[in-house]
């Protein structure tokens, strides 16, 4: 059920949409111009000899279906503090609605269904031992990972520094409208390449300014669908 109402979230909660796009033959646009003069926003001629025509969308159709949307965040956060009011757990808080943080040792996620660790990867590793012509492969799990540090600095930015049960240490870390490689290049320059300080940094108060371009290429794409690539496009952070 949880699962169901994850994705029913994400489809309840879409913005209205208030226009559309139909593009239109030369020879037809008097024709589809007439008929649609009332909804036209914009007009704009294309390389092909079409015709992008901007309209707009009448207001008994374009509604969303906002109030579905917070009947199922109710019922999603019922399902977690469910989880989190148990007495074996020890939750800490997260701006997640369909996620929430556990103490290593607790249970209480077992029986609810559909609770399983998001964290990338299982740890597991191969180790292979050489004896003159025998090899032995022997392969280690490493189980679920555990997060013996975790960084929240807003909605869809994180950072967690994970542990599995072989002792081995990775991140796992998001930030909105910023992609990881370039994450990943600006601790590089100013940080000695640990983006664990980096987040760190953030969390601190200060601020920080991404060049996006340092992370591969950045295009633009106009109304004729004419694609450029930008020299320059910062994003600047500050929590």
């Amino acid at each position: 059920m949880k699962l169901v109402l994850c994705s029913s979230f994400g489809k309840t909660g879409q913005r209205a949409v208030e226009s559309e796009v139909r593009y239109v033959n030369a020879d037809k646009v008097e024709v589809f111009r007439d008929k649609n003069f009332h909804r036209i926003n914009e007009i704009t001629p294309m390389g092909n000899g079409q015709f992008r025509f901007d309209l707009m969308v009448e207001v008994d159709t374009k509604y969303n279906r906002q109030h579905v949307n917070a009947e199922i965040l109710s019922m999603s956060k019922r399902i977690v503090n469910e989880v989190g009011a148990s007495p074996a757990c020890t939750p800490t808080r997260t701006p997640f609605t369909s996620k929430l943080r556990l103490c290593p040792n607790s249970s209480a996620a077992s029986g609810k269904g559909q609770f399983h660790c998001d964290f990338d990867g299982n740890g597991d590793r191969v180790e292979a031992t050489f004896d003159g012509d025998n090899v032995q492969v022997e392969v280690k799990r490493g189980g679920n990972p555990q997060a013996i540090e975790s960084i929240f600095l807003g909605k869809k930015s994180y950072c967690d520094l994970l542990v599995d049960a072989n002792g081995v240490q990775r991140l796992h870390y998001r930030m909105k409208r910023a992609p990881n490689s370039v994450i990943e290049e600006h601790a590089r320059r100013y940080f000695g390449g640990s983006v664990l300080e980096f987040y760190r940094h953030l969390y601190r108060g200060n601020t920080e300014v991404l060049d996006l371009t340092k992370g591969g290429l950045v295009f633009r794409t106009l109304k004729t669908h004419a694609m450029f690539t930008l020299e320059n496009s910062t994003l600047t952070l500050k929590f």
